[in-house]
């Protein structure tokens, strides 16, 4: 079933730019719909919801470990790395999770609304960091200009720092310009039909 599915997402991706027929669509939907199911499936969040409290207690046969650490007005904010991936949270709350191998559910969420966009989207927004791969994933598209709205600085510090990787260049690209500001009123200051996509990050 895996295999099935990443071949029909493979196929979903190269039939993107051809001749848009109700038929290449349906099959785009149902290819980008499998994927996305095993995505989630398989990049689920092995490290646990409460590793912060349990790092002072690592034992040696444990894998996780923390490797930053940030307290601000906000939230205190973290980063813990272990075998399987990379996670980010704030509080007690895993906020976003990075497998080191597979596919990456984030990441897919980042891909569907360019795969289903009439046409190439050109303005992005991308409301709440988290590991930065959801938005990242659409500067593989030939955006223009993608907006990252964050509420804290702590999160999109430790994002940029940690998850580079992962993101496709989301901190060094030109494209891209950061906010720190509530997603809500953003969007309601924003100019009305500005962006051709909204995708989000949340837990």
């Amino acid at each position: 079933f895996g295999a099935l599915a990443v071949l029909t997402a493979a196929c979903a991706l190269l039939v993107r730019d051809a001749q848009t027929t109700a038929a290449w669509r349906a099959w785009r939907v149902v290819g980008v719909s499998t994927v996305t199911i095993v995505a989630v499936g398989l990049g689920g969040y092995p490290l646990s919801s409460n590793t912060v409290s349990r790092t002072r207690d690592l034992g040696a046969d444990s894998t996780e470990q923390l490797v930053d650490l940030h307290d601000g007005p906000l939230t205190t904010a973290y980063v813990v790395d272990g075998a399987q991936g990379r996670a980010i949270g704030s509080g007690t709350v895993m906020l976003a999770y990075a497998p080191k191998d597979g596919p990456s559910a984030q990441a897919v969420e980042g891909h569907l609304p360019a795969l289903f966009h009439a046409g190439t989207p050109e303005d992005v927004l991308g409301i709440c960091l988290g590991s930065g791969q959801s938005v990242g994933a659409m500067l593989m598209y030939p955006v223009r200009h993608v907006d990252v709205v964050d509420i804290s600085s702590e999160m999109m510090r430790l994002s940029l720092m940690h998850f580079a990787p992962f993101q496709h260049g989301l901190g060094t690209d030109a494209r891209v310009r950061f906010h720190l500001d509530d997603g809500r009123h953003f969007v309601e200051h924003a100019p009305d039909n500005a962006y051709d996509v909204i995708t989000l990050e949340p837990p």
